[in-house]
């Protein structure tokens, strides 16, 4: 069995599933966008804008610290497949890879396979600026403070799958060396500590990309407004959707748009059985 995680350049860890092709790619990537199109029709019946963000392969993002590594030419163009599919089906899509790569630095961890907080807040500004591009910024207003904590080691998620996460240097890789910002959203002036707020407007769908780098915090900050963060860690297209169209806060307040992040990798996984049995529309739909 291959191992899950190979070395780049020195320091440098990738997911090996970055680098090949499923042999049943010409089914499952189509799967997988029929599933996003069929979340975007149930949301548009209800007058909900979806916006998808495509998160780029960390490999597609720095090839250049692959070194001896390669890329499977099969994959070459599947962000722009995705992103183009998406598009053509009616779909807002928020282009995050161009600016990642324009940033002048490192924006992914290097032990780790998702962004850092470099990436994360740059794609959450440019998920900001599309949103008020298209009139779909919140309306809701908050203020944020944000601090930076000192630097320290940052064990990623490629150490831990190597079974090295609980292992002392120097017997496993270094980690990232990380001064982390903590970002606290503040009460707004006049709101008592009992007073019932309204819910965010803003609704973030997706992966542990949401929770890694700081990503919904930033997005809240760039967009100056509170956010309903329902993103769940595990690599899966369907968990988060299905566990926030269950939840009664869906029918009792509606989001004013939902952004669901996608990172690229998934449109390469097995199709999970929830993307051909389960149909949004069997919860309740939204309060008119």
């Amino acid at each position: 069995m291959p191992t899950p995680v190979v070395a780049g350049c020195p320091g440098w860890l990738f997911y090996s599933s970055e680098l090949h092709a499923n042999p049943r790619r010409a089914t499952v990537f189509p799967a997988h966008i029929r599933f996003i199109e069929k979340i975007a029709a149930f949301l548009d019946g209800h007058h909900i804008p979806l916006v998808i963000v495509p998160v780029p392969d960390k490999s597609r993002v720095h090839a250049e610290f692959l070194c001896n590594l390669r890329r499977a030419e099969a994959i070459d163009g599947r962000f722009d497949q995705m992103t183009g599919l998406l598009k053509e089906a009616g779909i807002k899509v928020v282009d995050v890879l161009s600016p990642l790569r324009a940033s002048g630095g490192e924006t992914f961890y290097r032990t780790d396979s998702h962004w850092n907080e470099r990436g994360a807040g740059r794609a959450a500004e440019t998920v900001a600026a599309s949103l008020r591009e298209w009139g779909l910024a919140s309306s809701q207003r908050a203020e944020f403070r944000a601090t930076s904590e000192p630097p320290r080691e940052r064990v990623g998620d490629l150490i831990v799958l190597l079974g090295l996460g609980q292992t002392a240097l120097p017997y496993r890789p270094a980690g990232d060396i990380e001064a982390s910002t903590t970002i606290e959203q503040r009460t707004p002036p006049g709101v008592g500590l009992f007073d019932e707020l309204p819910a965010p407007d803003t609704v973030l769908l997706g992966t542990s990309f949401s929770l890694m780098g700081n990503f919904a915090k930033f997005l809240a900050m760039s967009l100056g407004a509170p956010i309903d963060n329902r993103a769940l860690p595990g690599g899966s297209l369907t968990k988060s959707a299905q566990v926030y169209f269950a939840d009664p806060i869906f029918v009792k307040s509606p989001p004013r748009v939902v952004v669901w992040e996608v990172p690229e990798r998934i449109m390469e996984s097995e199709v999970a059985p929830a993307e051909t049995t389960w149909d949004p529309g069997d919860n309740p739909p939204p309060a008119p």
